[in-house]
């Protein structure tokens, strides 16, 4: 936007959208984008030119200057400095109201902001905490001399009003003549949010507290004589509210009383800059008997939950590490088996080998109830007893067949990252395109990294969650734990546009120009990706993410697997089985997918048919990861990783340990991630170990790959870049 290049989008108002951007020197600013039905208004796009001009005079400590704008860009925009730090609003909700002193500090910051501010003739309009930043060396007031360029434009012709519920004076509600008197009332419900809590004029809809703001007396129980003057600040009448100048007074005399040296002026500047910000919650019971209930309620709350997760937390880690202590006991077990059992070969007298018999083929057995084999064991299964944790492969040639024994140890060449980040907390799978590789993390951001360097791009708030991001088009689509899918500009990290879901969302198939999202409890919506229009939506029960093969839209439900047309969504055919556990894999005119339970399968079915092809049974036992289909072959991942031909189900060969997410198939190999940090590199045809990698302790996710490099993101907040060749 102009010369400053946006990084990531930081909120939205009324007004337009604020995203973080850089100066070409690297100096941070906030740069507020205006929205399309404002810009289109002339009137707004003349108020606007002359408020912006207005606030780039001031120049008070305690606000954000403007430091440049467009009024005449399409669309208009302005930036201001740049303030790394929380919000009031944010503050106060994480550590409750503040003591009187630190309140005190606070208004005599905002009260110098405000003298700056009309100083040049400008109102605020729009003063709440949420305008209100935190920095380390005092409160920041930030968007004003900007809301007065909307009054009388479209939004006011379309019945809105410019500010705040809750925050906004009697004269601004009744549409009366607005001064600096308006600033003061918004200033005082401003300190008794902070001194209690709560908004002085309560909880409930836009109109109720426009309401008692008018014509009820604020809620503020019993504040410290010292606070009084935020009683003065809300006065109905504006004429009896203090001026600016006489509030810092107040103020001053206020914070003096508390600090026996210096004078008034020497003890507000170091209140406010000796303060820390934001300060510790006031002690004992917030002001007012139900503020005090419900505070320790709130506190309460949080610490109950704060108990849950750490119970969760060392639950999980006693289930991990039981879970490696088992597998290093059945390792340790396997390693002796085989010493024991060559020692007695070696003692033997020799005597001639017979060749060795093919091994039974696995059974396939009949959907729903899939028969125990009853074959005798062969010598490929004698060998695998003997070997235990050891894969053992047969390789196909001639005729006959051959068998190669690989143990766990046997992983082949040892491999280095080229880069390794640590965004933290659990990420997402990640997704590559061009230069850039996209991941989601559990605090709710999408990033944008150099895929050679790892350098962080931008990001982009999604609303909560671990998203999977899905790139295709120059659009990074993603749905956020706020149950919103949003389309980003690759490039720039910018919002194109977003679209509510009202549910839970799979990662999105992108076919044809059109977006295909699976929504839990809603079904299955296409989308265009230029536009978020929808085109249809169809129910489904448990859908997962759907695949694309023979022209249709094929999506695994709690019901089996469903073929629709990508343009109306008609339903084509319905293969019925248990609920589906896995997304769905292509290939060769086959779609696979997997069901969980004691009768975990996984089903091949024809994609123009809906006819079942094959079915394979899987451990029930162990998690199953969402199958891969390429080349011909399907490998899928449990206690042991299959690889299996597509179009008839034999077993290829088997390797373990097995894949603790999906694998991913590129240039002759499979490439499997694991529980103990691991990536794996397997001979696409044998299953013979080509590589490795090993990041930390923690398991990886499903791997992508793009230009001769591999992206693999880990459940303790790293990502890794390693080189394939």
């Amino acid at each position: 936007m102009g010369r400053y290049r946006i990084v990531s989008r930081l909120g939205s108002g009324g007004m337009g959208r604020v995203y973080l951007g850089r100066s070409p020197s690297g100096r941070g600013v906030a740069v507020k984008v205006v929205r399309p039905e404002l810009a289109d208004d002339a009137d707004f796009r003349r108020r606007f030119a002359r408020e912006v001009s207005a606030a780039r005079r001031v120049t008070g400590f305690f606000t954000a200057a403007v430091v440049d704008a467009d009024p005449d860009g399409s669309p208009p925009w302005l930036a201001t400095a740049f303030v790394p730090g929380r919000s009031l609003e944010a503050a106060i909700r994480a550590g409750g109201p503040w003591g009187e002193r630190p309140v005190l500090a606070l208004a005599a910051g905002l009260a110098e902001a405000l003298e700056a501010i009309h100083g040049v003739g400008v109102i605020h309009r729009d003063l709440k905490p949420s305008n209100v930043l935190l920095a380390e060396d005092g409160p920041r007031v930030i968007d004003f001399g900007i809301s007065v360029a909307a009054e009388a434009s479209v939004l006011t012709r379309t019945g809105m009003i410019v500010g705040t519920p809750g925050f906004m004076s009697p004269e601004q509600l009744t549409g009366k003549p607005v001064g600096p008197a308006s600033d003061v009332f918004s200033l005082g419900a401003v300190l008794g949010y902070t001194a209690t809590g709560a908004n002085p004029f309560g909880t409930g809809s836009a109109h109720a507290l426009n309401f008692r703001a008018v014509y009820e007396e604020p809620e503020l129980g019993d504040l410290p004589p010292g606070l009084a003057v935020i009683r003065r600040c809300l006065a109905k009448d504006p004429d009896q509210r203090p001026a600016v100048g006489e509030l810092l007074d107040q103020l001053a005399a206020a914070i003096a009383e508390g600090d026996a040296d210096g004078d008034e002026r020497t003890a507000v500047l170091r209140a406010v800059r000796e303060s820390t910000w934001p300060p510790a919650a006031a002690p004992g019971p917030a002001h007012g008997t139900a503020s005090a209930r419900a505070e320790q309620q709130r506190l309460l709350a949080s610490a109950l939950r704060a108990l849950l997760r750490h119970r969760a937390a060392v639950q999980e880690q006693r289930r991990v590490a039981a879970a490696e202590l088992r597998s290093l006991s059945a390792r340790r077990a396997a390693a002796a088996e085989v010493a024991a059992t060559a020692a007695e070969v070696a003692a033997a007298a020799p005597a001639p080998v017979p060749a060795p018999q093919p091994p039974p083929q696995r059974p396939r057995p009949p959907r729903r109830q899939p028969p125990t084999p009853t074959q005798r064991p062969t010598r490929r299964g004698a060998l695998r007893t003997l070997l235990g944790a050891a894969s053992v492969v047969a390789i196909g040639g001639g005729g006959a067949l051959a068998w190669r024994a690989f143990a766990p140890e046997d992983s082949g060449e040892t491999r280095a990252a080229r880069w390794d980040i640590a965004p933290g907390g659990a990420l997402s799978p990640p997704a590559v395109a061009g230069e850039t590789v996209y991941f989601g993390d559990e605090g709710g951001f999408l990033h944008a990294v150099n895929a050679a360097s790892g350098e962080e791009r931008w990001t982009f708030p999604t609303g909560g969650g671990v998203a999977e991001p899905v790139v295709a088009g120059g659009v990074v689509l993603v749905a956020g734990g706020n149950g919103i899918l949003y389309a980003v500009d690759a490039a720039s990290g910018v919002e194109r546009w977003s679209f509510p879901l009202n549910g839970e969302a799979a990662p999105a198939l992108v076919a044809g120009g059109d977006a295909y999202v699976s929504v839990r409890d809603v079904g299955v919506l296409a989308l265009g990706t230029e536009s978020a229009r929808e085109r249809w939506t169809v129910p489904a029960g448990g859908a997962m993410t759907p695949v694309a093969a023979v022209g249709l839209i094929h999506v695994p439900t709690s019901d089996g697997l469903v073929a629709l047309h990508p343009a109306t969504g008609e339903r084509r055919w319905t293969f019925a089985s248990t609920a589906a556990a896995t997304p769905a894999a292509a290939t060769g005119g086959v779609v696979c997918y997997a069901t969980a339970g004691p009768d975990a399968l996984l089903y091949a079915v024809d994609a123009s048919t809906g006819e079942e092809r094959w079915s394979f049974r899987l451990d029930g036992d162990t998690a199953v990861s969402a199958p891969v289909a390429v080349d011909g072959a399907v490998y899928v991942g449990g206690a042991a990783l299959c690889a299996l031909d597509a179009a008839t189900g034999d077993v290829r060969w088997e390797r373990s340990p097995g894949a603790a997410a999906s694998p991913a198939a590129v240039d002759g190999a499979v490439l499997v991630p694991d529980a103990e940090g691991r990536l794996r590199a397997l001979d696409a045809e044998d299953g013979g170990p080509l590589w490795s990698f090993t990041g930390g302790d923690a398991p990886l996710r499903r791997p992508a790959t793009d230009g001769g490099t591999a992206y693999a993101t880990s459940e303790d907040g790293r990502v890794y870049g390693v080189p394939l060749a």
